[in-house]
């Protein structure tokens, strides 16, 4: 953040109001203007304005560049400016599966002017709803205690995220009783607990919320990894491991290994020891592939990485930087960039990737397999028309 990383700079004017709401972005709320001046003329000076916002040397350097704007209405400037699609494994999930509902979760679809979905806080609602419920209609007195403790002192935005945000890669009830936990604890810090209940119970109790909300909101996460996993069972009885060809023709395999053991019982010195050495039967170090959880996150991942080298592929602006879900251009080629990222995200997903999958699946091992978890109600044509897919 300290200097330009592109050598083709842009005019700030006529961009300066996304200048400042980029400002914002990295501030994390709205900041003055003449706070934002004062941080760009003496950054030094003014560190407690600036260290710990959300993200602070960006913040310092976008002020910098505004400041030199403010001298001089000529200014260019060679930071790059990012789009990040929102939620971005959901919506791969959604095109996947042509889940419309999933699709507008996470902004894949809608029309120009609507609200954006926010996937985190829909989960959240609904937890507290249920929580509600909980206060006045359960039959565990603990459990109710939860429910009232937790109405007063529901999970922010921030920790919900945590929670939604794995479950589209897989996730336990444990990493959400994790995050649960965290927060929980650092709550307790700052109020003293009502009598007879445990911090424990708060932590069960929102984490049994959390997950029956998420599996009942989010179900095709589970679908889409038990479908992979049932064509790589009989890719094995062939003798090799799970595998697809990505959009961009990378073929990606996804397994874990699995050591054959033996126990062996040693007496030494009076005293039994037994160990497992991980051999095969033909005594050697072998690993003999299985069908992980992980298949499903690693599906996901291919795709969004065929969808960053297509998108880049097709760009035609000068210049880019890209990272997994992100895109970053020149401020004044920023708006050409979004346009450019919904229609090459409409054109990447017009093709039912799961129903191409099981076909060749089908020929290659001659199995009758499971369908595709394909829910079938999205439309088409509405793909890639959300103003809140890339921002």
């Amino acid at each position: 953040c300290s200097s330009d990383l592109f050598a083709e700079r842009a005019p700030v004017k006529p961009h300066e109001a996304e200048l400042l709401a980029e400002i914002e972005s990295a501030h994390g709320s709205p900041i003055d203007p003449q706070k934002v001046l004062a941080i760009g003329h003496d950054p030094m000076g003014t560190q407690s304005l600036w260290r710990h916002v959300k993200s602070p040397w960006r913040l310092a350097k976008l002020a910098h560049e505004f400041s030199c704007f403010a001298a001089n209405p000529g200014y260019t400037t060679g930071c790059p400016f990012p789009l990040d699609q929102t939620t971005s494994g959901f919506g791969h999930l959604a095109m996947l599966t042509r889940d419309e509902k999933m699709a507008r979760h996470a902004n894949c679809v809608g029309t120009s002017g609507s609200e954006p979905c926010d996937i985190y806080m829909s989960v959240s609602d609904r937890a507290r709803g249920i929580n509600e419920v909980l206060t006045y209609d359960s039959r565990d007195p603990k459990v109710v205690q939860a429910a009232i403790w937790a109405r007063s002192n529901w999970p922010p935005r921030s920790v919900w995220k945590r929670v939604v945000m794995p479950a589209v890669y897989g996730q336990s009830f444990k990493s959400i009783m994790d995050v649960m936990r965290e927060f929980v604890t650092g709550a307790l810090d700052r109020q003293v607990i009502m009598d007879g209940l445990r911090s424990s119970d708060i932590v069960v109790h929102l984490a049994r919320l959390a997950n029956q909300v998420v599996r009942s909101t989010l179900p095709g996460v589970h679908g889409l990894t038990r479908w992979l996993q049932a064509i790589g069972k009989e890719y094995l009885k062939l003798g090799t491991p799970m595998h697809w060809y990505s959009p961009s023709g990378l073929k990606v395999l996804s397994y874990q290994g699995d050591r054959g053991r033996a126990d062996i019982e040693l007496i030494l010195s009076g005293r039994r020891v037994r160990i497992q050495p991980q051999v095969s039967d033909d005594g050697k170090y072998k690993l003999r592939p299985t069908v992980g959880r992980q298949v499903g996150a690693d599906f996901i991942h291919s795709y969004d990485a065929a969808f960053l080298h297509y998108a880049v592929s097709q760009w035609r602006g000068d210049s880019i930087l890209c990272a997994h879900d992100s895109f970053a251009v020149p401020l004044d080629q920023r708006a050409k960039l979004k346009d450019h990222l919904n229609e090459s995200w409409a054109r990447f997903y017009q093709t039912d990737y799961l129903t191409q999958l099981h076909g060749c699946a089908t020929m290659l091992t001659g199995a009758r397999l499971p369908a595709p978890p394909i829910v079938g109600d999205l439309d088409i044509s509405a793909i890639g028309m959300s103003d809140h897919l890339f921002v």
